[in-house]
């Protein structure tokens, strides 16, 4: 399994950018131009889970499109057959989905967390355990080819700390992914490690593949509220949080 994980990387990596199905967005964590995070993979790169995902960016966003492929659950793929009814077909590209600990988000302009709304209204900061989607291409290549060149220098990335932050050049977005000093995984986080049933439930839920039969095929939104539980905050020591000097 490590090396059918690694190989698909590999594959996915040598793949020409394609760009043609739009814009593509990570699950949980999203990283934005001039922000800034501090983060911990607490798997490492070769024992992620990866699904095949049918994205395509539209100005509507009822037209977006952004679906788990129904193969993933051995059913027929609406998209895959292009709907029956003359719409285009989105092809599947594969996504690979890291469990990371947030310490924490910042914009990079003026030093301020981030901040999102929690469901009693709350504005509250964006941390604990998210997930985050790597692909082979957009911005997060960027990512995914740090992690990989660490990985076959024999590193394993949920060894350290990392930060990553996204900067505008003249080619586009990119993301400069950078290691913290080699510190093990604390007792805390590595009870917080999900396992791939957990992630593929998550992952269901937030992007339901639709069969071709146009029902969608949703998981469990118990486990996604799990995922996304504001209840991980504060799981750190106080020499842990200081998240401000490392970054």
């Amino acid at each position: 399994m490590v090396g059918d994980v690694l190989a698909m990387i590999e594959d996915q990596m040598a793949r020409p950018v394609v760009r043609s199905c739009g814009q593509r967005r990570q699950l949980f964590l999203y990283l934005k131009e001039q922000q800034k995070t501090l983060i911990r993979p607490l798997l490492n790169l070769d024992t992620v889970t990866a699904f095949a995902i049918h994205n395509r960016y539209h100005p509507d966003i009822k037209r977006k499109i952004y679906v788990v492929c129904a193969r993933e659950v051995n059913k027929p793929c609406y998209y895959c057959q292009g709907s029956g009814r003359g719409e285009q077909i989105c092809d599947a590209e594969v996504s690979f989905m890291l469990p990371v600990f947030v310490y924490s988000l910042i914009d990079t302009r003026s030093g301020r967390q981030i901040m999102y709304r929690d469901q009693d209204g709350l504005d509250q900061p964006v941390s604990g355990l998210r997930l985050l989607e790597l692909t082979a291409f957009g911005a997060v290549r960027d990512i995914l080819a740090t992690f990989s060149a660490f990985v076959h220098a024999g590193g394993d990335i949920s060894d350290c700390d990392w930060t990553l932050e996204q900067f505008v050049g003249s080619q586009g977005k990119f993301i400069v992914t950078k290691p913290k000093p080699l510190k093990p995984l604390s007792p805390q986080l590595k009870a917080l490690i999900p396992s791939d049933d957990l992630i593929r439930k998550c992952v269901l839920e937030f992007a339901p593949p639709l069969s071709s039969t146009g029902k969608a095929d949703p998981g469990s939104k118990i486990l996604t509220r799990a995922i996304d539980s504001s209840s991980y905050r504060g799981l750190l020591s106080t020499d842990r949080m200081d998240w401000e000097d490392e970054m």
